[in-house]
């Protein structure tokens, strides 16, 4: 079931294309065997993914069916993701807000933080204390380095206890250079 979480979250990141993804699925026996057993499977199996609405139908299934760390899990990757292959500050800032939705301030992980971390560092541009430049090669210096430890782990298990430790250490690209009153007056500007 692990393999079958990691294709799914490879097909969602666009890691491998809709067709590859399908193709595995329709030949791999391990989860033909399991489709009268598990309505899971059988639910994705049955999902028509030359429809447009392939994308939503499998995050609805995957929310209904997945535990809360491997949805986070999915999340971190989905996000890191597109923040990578950004290629502007609008488009970074809009993920990073759609990431905050997701976010839960009392349980989530370390690695989340580093992304609300970003989030929270957006404002420097918006203030003037930082260039979109400086931000969003920031962005995708802490996303590739996010995905990076992700790509290294084993297994699901490895990345799942990667997300739970308290602290991970990240070479923040953010920007050292500004004070801590250009922080805080970029704070209250936001507000």
């Amino acid at each position: 079931m692990d393999a079958l979480k990691l294709k799914i979250f490879d097909v969602l990141i666009e890691k491998i294309s809709v067709s590859e993804f399908e193709n595995w699925l329709y030949t791999s026996e391990e989860i033909l065997s399991k489709v009268n057993d598990d309505s899971f499977i059988y639910e994705l199996i049955t999902i028509n993914y030359k429809s447009k609405k392939w994308r939503l139908e499998i995050e609805e299934l995957l929310y209904e069916n997945l535990k809360k760390e491997d949805l986070m899990l999915m999340q971190i990757k989905n996000t890191c993701y597109k923040l990578s292959n950004s290629k502007s500050y609008i488009v970074s800032s809009n993920i990073l807000r759609n990431f905050m939705n997701y976010f839960d301030y009392n349980t989530d992980s370390s690695i989340q933080y580093e992304i609300y971390g970003l989030y929270c560092e957006n404002e420097l541009v918006g203030s003037g204390f930082r260039s979109e430049k400086e931000f969003n090669d920031a962005v995708k210096k802490v996303a590739n380095e996010i995905l990076e430890l992700l790509y290294n782990c084993q297994d699901l298990n490895e990345k799942r206890e990667l997300i739970r430790q308290e602290r991970v250490i990240i070479e923040v690209a953010k920007s050292s250079n500004f004070s801590l009153k250009q922080k805080i007056v970029a704070f209250f500007k936001k507000i």
